[in-house]
């Protein structure tokens, strides 16, 4: 009997802890966190602005082939191309359609415009949200600048060394600040042509020296819309600018230790991106439409100054406060 009364416990017990561990799995415990499905839509957006940033270097380098290869990539994942009439009719308030005079004036190939369209989730409520991207194709955008100036360098004095007179110097300002800068560098004369005559040291002593310096500055631009799913109307709630910059120095004359050195035309290239905080980043423009505002966060000028710290030139970004303002 008291064989049959602990099987018959043991019974009850062994069926009690199967129960009590059959979870039952429901729909919504299968689902994706928020932070895993936002993660996703950061990750394709960080995909895009990798390929965008490659593309405005191949732009400024005249690589055509790598240009494509990136245009072709940046569509399989689609960041599509728009025309300036998509951008109009995507961002105005009432759908506007542009006059054929206002169609020639900005569709002139000068932009290129591409779209990204991603879902956000916040406290279980999914929202749409769209980026618009504006890169130059050409010199005649708004999103570019460039020139070439010479500066000279005669010394008065007996001592100055070639590593002690400014080369080349190029800073950043910005609204925000910068999360990343490749294009500010501070190079002495001696940096500059170390590589190009050997007989000068850095404790050579300079009499005189040219410079002409060339740059080419261009300016990427993502506009971050959103709107509630049972909207029409997009609401832009984020600016942002990045620049990107390559500058070509050539030393033709160069007097140190009191002897010319033979002229030549060698040239130093550099190439950098200046990015700044939060840069197209979903959560602050998301705060914003929730709260009112818009987030902006840009690189707004590119200073350069040349031999000696002459000042060459400012190069004040565009930032348009609206892709529509881009051509």
């Amino acid at each position: 009997m008291k064989k049959r009364l602990v099987k018959f416990f043991c019974t009850i017990l062994a069926g009690s802890i199967l129960t009590t561990c059959q979870i039952p799995v429901t729909a919504s415990s299968l689902k994706p966190s928020e932070d895993v499905l936002n993660s996703k839509s950061e990750e394709l957006s960080t995909q895009a602005e990798t390929l965008i940033s490659q593309s405005v270097e191949a732009i400024i380098n005249n690589n055509t082939n790598l240009y494509n290869e990136l245009d072709h990539e940046l569509d399989d994942m689609g960041v599509k191309k728009i025309s300036y009439e998509d951008v109009v009719q995507l961002t105005s308030v009432n759908g506007e359609r542009l006059s054929d005079n206002a169609l020639a004036t900005y569709s002139n190939n000068n932009v290129t415009f591409r779209t990204q369209c991603l879902d956000y989730t916040k406290n279980g409520k999914t929202y749409d949200m769209m980026r618009i991207y504006a890169t130059p194709t050409n010199a005649f955008s708004t999103l570019h600048k460039a020139s070439s100036q010479v500066t000279r360098f005669k010394s008065t004095q007996t001592k100055v060394t070639a590593s002690a007179v400014t080369g080349l110097n190029m800073a950043i300002s910005t609204i925000g600040g910068a999360a990343s800068d490749t294009i500010s560098r501070f190079l002495s004369v001696y940096d500059l042509v170390k590589g190009i005559y050997s007989a000068c040291s850095s404790t050579s002593t300079l009499n005189n020296v040219e410079s002409n310096t060339t740059w080419d500055i261009m300016e990427t631009c993502s506009f971050i819309y959103f709107k509630n799913k049972s909207e029409q109307m997009w609401h832009l709630k984020g600016r942002f600018s990045q620049a990107s910059a390559s500058v070509n120095v050539c030393i033709p004359t160069i007097k140190f230790n009191g002897i010319s050195a033979q002229s030549r035309m060698d040239v130093n290239y550099y190439y950098g991106d200046a990015i700044p905080k939060y840069y197209n980043r979903i959560e602050q423009p998301f705060n914003c439409f929730l709260n009112g505002g818009i987030y902006e966060s840009r690189i707004t000028n590119v200073v350069i100054f040349g031999i000696a710290g002459s000042s060459i030139h400012t190069d004040k970004l565009s930032n348009p406060s609206e892709p529509a303002e881009i051509y």
